[in-house]
């Protein structure tokens, strides 16, 4: 049995869906307190390209997007990851999201992992087209 806590599944355009997810089981109010500090006080991922970081728990929930061009609202995942030595990052990318899932459906739950597991966070492209994706810092 899975000890990650599905939060709700929001529809998405176009054809996906977006689910809030953390990694960290919250049992109790100071776990709770501690999972909203971390989302709350989440530092931006462009403060830590090309660096290693290591992964210990990973938050996922749907935001509400306005692209300021078109005035199109659009529900995208952002992404909060959590380091061992308890630092938070958040990005807004797809291919973020896509890669943590699949770091997650291949890597399993954090919370069965032996160890942190080390990443590193790269930009790839060319604004405005640019994206956020991870890499195995080994």
């Amino acid at each position: 049995m899975s000890e990650s806590t599905v939060v709700a599944v929001v529809d998405s355009a176009p054809t996906s869906s977006i689910r809030a997810y953390t990694s960290i089981v919250a049992v109790d109010l100071d776990t709770r307190i501690a999972l909203f500090s971390a989302v709350a006080t989440s530092e931006v991922l462009d403060g830590v390209l090309g660096k290693p970081i290591m992964l210990k728990h990973v938050v996922i929930e749907p935001t509400e997007f306005t692209n300021e061009v078109t005035g199109v609202v659009s529900i995208e995942p952002r992404v909060t990851l959590i380091t061992a030595d308890g630092a938070s990052y958040r990005g807004t990318s797809l291919p973020l999201h896509r890669d943590i899932t699949r770091l997650l459906a291949i890597a399993g739950e954090p919370s069965t992992w032996e160890r942190p597991i080390e990443l590193v966070i790269v930009k790839e492209g060319k604004a405005p087209q640019s994206y956020l994706t991870i890499k195995s810092a080994k």
